[in-house]
Formats: structure tokens, sequence, C-alpha cells
């Protein structure tokens, strides 16, 4: 049995032969094993102490967003009265699913929760388009179940504030700035995904930003260790700098976090300068992409952070 890493943390890659059928329902326990079925908001307690155990950035909201969008497609592993392994996907209108929220209790792994609730998240939509973003160590599980890799990202952290005023020439999003928004983001990621920018919009509070006239905005959220920035998407490398300027002196006393892709070289140089870190690079990989859909990241300075692509 083969121990790898999806976003920084350990799965168990087990083969077809010694999987477990999964195991649905409103019971917690099925003799003395874990039993998998979809979460409710009554997990979230137990959610909230996963995430902790982990030292994971999410937040309820997250959950409350997944369960909102995708309760058939959100599930866990419940063991007794613990959540002690989750995985999810997120179905976007092109029919792509985005897989996230995949955990496994440390005191747990060596077993198979993780081949288990993949499996079972592959099955309900099986055949059907999936895609993620793995770390390095996370890859090759995601190669023995058929994902390809399509493109690469890079995860930066640094601190708020930087001095100065906020540049000249930014404004606040607003709700009115959505139609354009959402249809900048679906030029880009290829699919409309309203539901996902009206939710990070409200999630950003006053640190979401835009450049009139132009079709650049950054969105942002918090989290339990750094803000994340993103999406960021802008025309050239300077409206890109300007909005990020304008975060980071909005977000003075945090931590922000920032995943950009790869291409992005001299955005990812720009970040370097001002103090940020690279953390690690991630993996965009797909599953039953037959018909090659894949983003235009050309003006994607920042994902959404590997939840939501």
């Amino acid at each position: 049995m083969e121990n790898v890493f999806f976003e920084g943390k350990y799965m168990e890659q087990v083969p077809p032969s010694s999987e477990k059928s999964a195991v649905s329902g409103s019971s917690e326990s099925v003799g003395t094993g874990p039993v998998l079925r979809e979460l409710v908001t009554a997990d979230l307690p137990k959610l909230r102490k996963l995430i902790a155990l982990l030292n994971w950035n999410q937040l309820d909201d997250e959950w409350l967003f997944m369960l909102e969008q995708a309760p058939e497609t959100t599930l866990g592993m419940i063991l007794q009265d613990r959540v002690i392994g989750t995985a999810a996907a997120l179905p976007y209108p092109n029919g792509v699913a985005w897989i996230n929220m995949v955990i496994v209790e440390p005191g747990v792994r060596g077993g198979d929760i993780g081949s288990r609730l993949l499996r079972e998240l592959l099955s309900r939509r099986a055949g059907l388009p999936f895609k993620l973003d793995a770390t390095p160590e996370g890859a090759p599980f995601y190669r023995a179940l058929g994902f390809v890799e399509e493109k690469r990202l890079v995860r930066l952290t640094g601190r708020g504030g930087g001095g100065g005023r906020r540049p000249e020439g930014v404004a606040l999003m607003t709700a009115g700035d959505l139609p354009e928004l959402i249809q900048v983001d679906a030029e880009a990621f290829g699919s409309e995904r309203a539901a996902l920018m009206k939710w990070l919009l409200r999630r950003s509070g006053r640190a979401a930003f835009r450049l009139p006239g132009s079709p650049a905005f950054l969105l942002s959220r918090p989290g339990r260790l750094f803000r994340q920035l993103g999406p960021l998407y802008a025309p050239d490398l300077d409206s890109a700098v300007r909005l990020l300027l304008a975060a980071l002196y909005h977000c003075a006393y945090e931590f922000p976090m920032i995943d950009v892709p790869e291409a992005q070289r001299q955005f990812i140089t720009a970040l370097e300068g001002r103090g940020f870190v690279v953390q690690r690079p991630f993996f965009r990989m797909a599953l039953n992409n037959a018909d090659g859909r894949e983003e235009d990241l050309s003006r994607c300075f920042a994902i959404a952070g590997p939840e939501f692509g």
C-alpha cells in the first residue's frame, strides 16, 4: 500500500482487489466499521474539528456552499462520533465536476478511507468529466485513476500591508459588477460559474476590487490561517499588480495566499518582489475530458483556489 499526498495530506492508494463497497444511510455505524454517507449541516462541528486537526484553511462557509450546491456529491466517512474522511465534487454548468475537500484524518491513515471516498465520488457521476488541482505527491494517485495533467500552478504566501495608499483608479466591487465578472470568468474557465462568483463576492467583503472600464477583477475570501486572493482577472500585468496592491493594502493585518498559473511568470516574480514565498506547485488534472475542454488562463493571474478551480 502506497501513501500519497493531495493538498497537504496523505491518502491511501489501495489496489482495486482490496476495495470495500461503500455503505450509505443515516446510521453512524455498521458493526464496528466506518459508514460512507452524504454530509449534512449537522456535521459542521465535526468537520470543523477535522479541518483544525489538519490545520487547513477552510471555514464553515466552504462546507455550507458545497452542501447547498452539491449535496449528493459532498461525502463523508463517519466513525462513531467523528468525521474521519471527506471528498466532494462541485458540478459546473459545462458538465465538469470539480473535486475538492479530499481529507483523511491522520489517525486512520493506512486503511482505504481515501480510496473508498474517491471511488464512490467518481461512481456517482460515472463517465462524466472531473477536474482537480493536486500536489506533485498526489498526482500519481490520480494518474492511477485515469486523470491526466493539463496545467500547472504555483501557491505563494505573504503578508498584507506594504505601506502607502490604495492604488489610484482601483474601485471596490459591487453587485452591479457581477454580470461582467461572470462573463470574464466564464471565458477563462469555460463555464458560467454565476453561483460561485456571487458567493465569492459576498465572502470578499470590502476586499473585492476592479479597475473601472477594464475587464480586471480581484475577489478574495477569509480563511482560518490565510486570506485566499483570487480569482484575479486582468488584461495585462500592470492591471493585475494594481489589483494585488489594493488587496494587500486592505489586508494589512492578514496573511494573503494566492494560487497563480505557472505561465504567469512575470506576476510570480512581482509577488516574490513583494515578499511572497513559493510554498508548493499544483497540477491541474482531468478525467474523462475526451472533448479537450481546457481553460483559457491567459488573462487569469490567480484562480479561486484548489477548492473551486
